[in-house]
């Protein structure tokens, strides 16, 4: 039984993501700074590890192919896992060396209940309620399990795209269980209201809540210059014509999260260089274009020239902080709408800072109420 305060914290830190990881982190030492206790409790999904497994079945997909076409495959597959393993590495050693986990890993519900270690459950941020990443409703994001003396908290938590209709059920009972709600986009608020008459908050993403300063400690230094970063977690056709567009027009190199042979000018790509490397190239990059949720908070914390490009079924992560921001003509949906705005002009953040200033303060009071 615990007789003190201390927190865990339940998100998708095992992720091989650098926004995961560093919503994970800025998190954590949000709390930190309120005095709290915290851990980030070591819960590892197959939902959420198995897709960056390290090494994989090269030809579970390829039928009856020739051997030429499966000797191809498998040299492509050494690379991957070369590439797999120096991300793994990358990612491990940020985990170990800026996130406080707990001693144990667990890969349930019961396991975490059985060690009964804190006296506050706090899931989020990140898109902890998206059952269709999750494969399924998965109960220990919605705090099934904390006995009941436990305090229940979500922070900026997501859902990512629409819960299906079928965990209605399951949502309502689970949502009903908890102290202190509150989400990361507007769009969700209306639709928890309908299970709940609990009030909903909206809550900054944790990556917005830590100075640049802060984040700057953590950058690694980019080893390229003169370039548009592309943070496209999903290969988009859209994107890339935007991409190849600006790339000639202002005469840089493309640095992206897909392949860099998407792109006409790309000479790189990000997915395996660790949180660290993310940072650094975010704050060194000449432009940005983005359709991922943590490039638009760190293009906006960097004060970067950049454009949001949001794709669905997740495109209301992207549109919701942009409103709130007053950004909203940041937003470009084809090659053809680039002319709408001037690109060459720095974006005016003056608004955007004290829109900022005031919803971190709602945000970690929030967070002051929860954990009292």
């Amino acid at each position: 039984m615990i007789n003190r305060k201390k927190a865990g914290i339940l998100t998708f830190h095992c992720v091989n993501n650098a926004g995961a990881v560093l919503q994970c982190y800025a998190l954590q030492e949000t709390i930190k700074k309120l005095g709290v206790d915290v851990e980030v409790i070591n819960y590892l999904p197959k939902s959420l590890t198995n897709p960056y497994k390290v090494v994989f079945n090269p030809f579970a997909h390829l039928g009856n192919g020739s051997f030429l076409e499966k000797l191809i495959v498998l040299t492509r597959h050494i690379r991957l896992i070369l590439l797999r393993l120096k991300s793994k590495i990358r990612y491990g050693q940020f985990r170990g060396r800026y996130l406080n986990l707990s001693e144990k890993s667990y890969k349930n519900s019961g396991q975490i209940a059985l060690a009964d270690k804190y006296s506050h459950y706090i899931t989020g941020s990140d898109q902890v309620w998206n059952s269709r990443l999750l494969g399924g409703f998965d109960p220990v994001y919605f705090l099934k399990f904390p006995p009941a003396r436990s305090k229940k908290i979500a922070y900026a938590a997501s859902f990512g795209e629409e819960l299906e209709n079928k965990y209605y059920a399951d949502f309502q009972e689970s949502i009903r269980g908890f102290d202190h709600i509150s989400v990361r986009e507007e769009s969700a608020q209306g639709f928890i209201s309908r299970f709940t008459d609990k009030a909903i908050e909206c809550a900054l993403d944790p990556t917005l809540l830590l100075p640049r300063e802060e984040w700057e400690k953590l950058a690694k230094g980019a080893k390229f210059k003169d370039y548009i970063l592309v943070h496209d977690m999903l290969s988009d056709r859209r994107l890339v014509d935007i991409a190849d567009a600006l790339s000639e027009e202002f005469n840089l190199k493309v640095i992206s999260y897909t392949k860099a042979g998407n792109f006409k000018k790309g000479i790189h790509s990000f997915a395996y260089d660790g949180p660290s490397a993310f940072l650094g190239l975010i704050k060194n990059a000449d432009f940005v274009i983005t359709s991922s949720l943590h490039g638009l908070t760190f293009s906006i914390l960097y004060k970067k020239n950049f454009i949001a490009i949001p794709c669905p079924p997740r495109e209301s992560r992207i549109i919701d902080l942009l409103n709130k921001c007053k950004l909203q003509e940041r937003i470009i949906r084809s090659k053809e709408e680039l002319g709408q705005i001037d690109l060459r002009s720095p974006v005016d953040f003056t608004k955007t800072e004290e829109i900022l200033g005031l919803e971190k303060i709602k945000s970690i009071e929030f967070l002051k109420t929860a954990l009292g």
